[in-house]
């Protein structure tokens, strides 16, 4: 394929930045799309491994944990 053959390219955009903006201040407002994650499922999800990890660390150091919470009562 020489140069010739080649189709052009395409003609610079001669947009100024003032064309934008009017254009942008044209278009209405972006409505805000409800949120796919679930917050509340996340939070459960965090809340219930933190749970498992103190059980865990509570059935393998017991005397440990007791001591912790004895030091909390004391205070």
């Amino acid at each position: 394929m020489s140069i010739a053959d080649r189709p052009a390219p395409p003609l610079p955009s001669f947009i100024s930045a003032a064309d934008e903006r009017q254009e942008k201040a044209a278009r209405p407002p972006r409505r805000e799309e409800p949120s796919a994650i679930n917050v509340e499922r996340i939070d459960r999800n965090i809340n219930e491994s933190l749970r498992k990890q103190i059980v865990d660390i509570i059935t393998k150091n017991p005397d440990f944990a007791l001591s912790i919470l004895r030091g909390w009562k004391d205070r």
